[in-house]
């Protein structure tokens, strides 16, 4: 039985006025009940519900009373439904969109037109759907986006599909937007010109009346996480408890979902009256803004990535954070760094010793929502690191254009702890100018060419992973790496561990390098990254060198082991006229490329092949072979040459070149004072006009420099050829020695 009472009201046009008396009460509330559902019959339905599992109810029109769902029933415009604890529901419309509800949702479908053109919202004031926008859908929204829209609304944000696949959740005045597949835009109902579009698998989130903040990846975890809460037939992963806005408002007179838990203690109203249920939430709880910072941050990067306790098989949590600092990078240095600060949530499974790594990090400018630092510059690089028991370190190295057009590297590194699981790490950036461009740090993020292969290799442990590349458009002399590593080992291990590593982009192209341990202890992995690369993948063949530090753990447990390594490389001929000037060496010390040369040697040979009377030949020369160390003195640790040349001919069939690539044809080359060494041809290409060697077993003793002793060294070598069957070659050539 519904008791009334008098009020003294003012009741707006069209709201049904509730007069003191049972029985006209009574009669009006059911003939308002019986207006609604004839209303409800006599629109169209533009859907159904699919599926359906635990408690879900439908509010008609947004009226009372609440009827319980069931799969098959119909879905009308202005129909609000609500699904209760653990409870989901998926309707599919008849324009083949399909919305899943997740658990502890309310939505209202505002508007929704099937039709040729229209425009469809569905507004959601609490909990999370995922939408699956069907492709004919998409595509009329794509050719005309002003005739055709699909939107979710949530009370503070707005969610524009341009693809097919995404989410949304709200929660206490925060929007999160995560995107599968196609395109979406999100912008704050407040401030309508700042809309943020994502590409595939990124999450943006919009809080109170804030303009959206940076997207970022998602990770795996979050993906899973978003996919379960609305998946039909999957359990939830958890029962959210109710909040304020679940309850009655009793100024409004809204009646709560039921269900609400028996210990809580609920105001009901006595009368209903038939006003609109959804309320924007700023309206009852209103957004108190903070006062912005004095000193604002200059630049500010947000990433989410996946910790590993066993790289590649074993993902164990997920870290969001954001690295962020106060001071301007333009005008730092090796020794007045910019300080920075690594701050985020640290979610870990187990107390295993992790990894992590973002290998696509970069600057964002939250006030015109370009990937930019506040004061005109841009960067965008990689960024690595470890934790074991709580205490963690990171590395980030990237690429930069600064507001005058410098461009450069940008190389920092952090340490901190984890308490609980909030991360705070404090460091410090710095650049090393490489050169100018007149590319705008508006446009820095698009010119930026990566490359990526798997790279494999053994020593003192197995290894395997993935060799990440970066350099700006223009400038493929120079650029930065990071290499992901996991593998085993055995019972031996030392600080002084070793292993050598290769990978390649495909033919004509190699990598190898050397990981020299400083540390295997404690759970903790140290080591420098030495090594070499040649590319005769073009008509401009190139060599170079690779430096890089190396930073993981170990797990004694299964004897698995695990990096990060944040790396350099550059072309032959940059690496020499950097190192032949005192502004080029300070440049290399502090990217811990050997920068003094300690040594130099010429080395030659040649093979020849058929007869007195008829032979074929080719004579190989590399001169100004310079050996080069940390310090003057010191054992070197890379060498390079610009000044390869040879001869050729193969006009007699004994040689061809077919046949100089074989293992058998090694060209023996040497100083006549006891260092040699293997070169081999690798690539003998006479379209392209190009080749590649190995140059391999380099042994013997250095003198007539700052460093005398012995030698053991391998390289590769590159460059052009003339003719087909007869000519000269030239080229570079690098390497390593040890």
């Amino acid at each position: 039985m519904i008791k009334f009472k008098r009020q003294d009201k003012v009741f707006r046009p069209g709201i049904l006025c509730m007069v003191p008396a049972i029985v006209i009460g009574s009669m009006l509330l059911i003939s308002y009940f019986f207006f609604l559902s004839s209303f409800a019959m006599a629109a169209e339905a533009v859907g159904k519900f699919k599926h359906v599992e635990g408690k879900v109810d439908i509010l008609r029109e947004g009226a009372f009373p609440a009827i319980t769902v069931k799969a098959q029933d119909q879905v009308y415009p202005r129909d609000i439904i609500r699904t209760k604890s653990a409870s989901k529901a998926e309707i599919i419309f008849k324009d083949n969109t399909v919305l899943q509800i997740a658990q502890r949702s309310r939505i209202d479908i505002s508007e929704y037109y099937t039709g040729d053109t229209g425009k469809s919202v569905i507004k959601l004031s609490r909990g999370q759907v995922k939408a699956v926008v069907d492709k004919n859908v998409t595509k009329r929204i794509s050719l005309a986006p002003d005739a055709n829209r699909f939107e979710i609304h949530t009370p503070n944000a707005v969610a524009g599909v341009r693809g097919t696949e995404f989410h949304v959740a709200y929660d206490r005045n925060v929007t999160t937007v995560l995107l599968k597949e196609g395109n979406v835009c999100v912008f704050n109902l407040k401030a309508l010109e700042n809309v943020v579009c994502m590409p595939p698998n990124y999450i943006v989130t919009v809080t109170g009346v804030m303009i959206p903040q940076q997207p970022r990846k998602a990770t795996d975890t979050e993906i899973k996480i978003f996919e379960k809460e609305t998946a039909p037939n999957v359990p939830v992963s958890k029962t959210f408890p109710e909040t304020a806005t679940e309850l009655l408002v009793a100024d409004r007179e809204i009646v709560p979902d039921d269900g609400i838990k028996p210990d809580r203690q609920i105001v009901r109203p006595e009368i209903i009256y038939p006003i609109p249920v959804m309320i924007p939430i700023t309206e009852v709880y209103p957004v108190v803004l903070e006062p912005p910072s004095p000193e604002p941050e200059k630049f500010i990067s947000n990433f989410g990535v996946s910790i590993w306790s066993r790289y590649p098989e074993v993902t164990d949590g997920t870290l969001n954070a954001v690295m962020e600092g106060k001071s301007t990078l333009w005008t730092a240095t090796k020794e007045a760094q910019a300080a920075a600060r690594i701050d985020g949530t640290y979610s870990a499974n187990s107390s295993l010793p992790h990894i992590w790594f973002e290998n696509n990090i970069y600057s964002f400018n939250s006030a015109d929502f370009t990937n930019t630092t506040s004061d005109g510059g841009a960067y965008r690089g990689f960024i690595g690191g470890r934790e074991i028991n709580s205490a963690s370190n990171a590395m980030f190295t990237g690429l930069y254009i600064d507001p005058f057009g410098h461009i450069g590297f940008l190389k920092g590194n952090f340490t901190g702890t984890i308490s609980g699981s909030a991360l705070s790490m404090n460091g410090s950036l710095y650049p090393i100018q490489m050169g100018t461009d007149t590319i705008s740090p508006e446009d820095f993020y698009n010119s930026i060419i990566t490359g990526s292969f798997d790279v494999s290799g053994a020593g003192s442990a197995t290894a395997s992973g993935t060799f990440n590349s970066m350099n700006i458009t223009g400038h493929s002399d120079w650029g930065i790496s990071q290499m992901t590593l996991g593998g085993t080992y055995g019972d031996s291990m030392t600080n002084a561990w070793a292993l050598s590593l290769s990978g390649s982009y495909g033919a004509g192209y190699v990598l190898d390098a050397d990981l020299t341990g400083s540390l295997w202890s404690s759970g903790r992995v140290d080591a420098t990254a030495a090594g070499y690369w040649a590319d005769a993948r073009t008509s401009a063949p190139a060599t170079g060198i690779y430096i890089g530090e190396t930073t993981g753990t170990f797990n004694p447990l299964d004897h698995t082991w695990q990096a990060v390594t944040s790396g350099f490389w550059l072309e032959t001929n940059g690496f020499l006229q950097m190192a032949g000037d005192s502004d080029g060496r300070s440049k290399l010390q502090q990217m811990n490329i050997p920068a003094f040369e300690v040594g130099r040697t010429n080395l030659s040979g040649s093979l020849i092949a058929g007869s007195e009377t008829s032979l074929d030949y080719v004579s190989v020369i590399m001169n100004n072979v310079a050996f080069f160390a940390p310090s003057t003195g010191e054992k070197p640790g890379i060498w390079a040459t610009n000044n390869v040349t040879g001869q050729y001919d193969f006009s007699h069939g004994f040689l061809s070149s077919g046949t100089i690539t074989n293992t058998a044809n090694v060209i023996a080359i040497s100083n006549g004072d006891g260092i040699s060494a293997d070169f081999q041809f690798t690539q003998w290409n006479t379209s392209t006009h190009a080749w590649m060697a190995a140059i391999q077993n380099g042994t013997g003793t250095l003198s007539g420099g700052s460093y005398n002793g012995p030698v053991n060294f391998r390289g590769a070598g590159a460059g052009t050829l003339t003719g087909t069957n007869s000519g000269s070659l030239s080229g570079t050539a690098a390497g390593i020695v040890k």
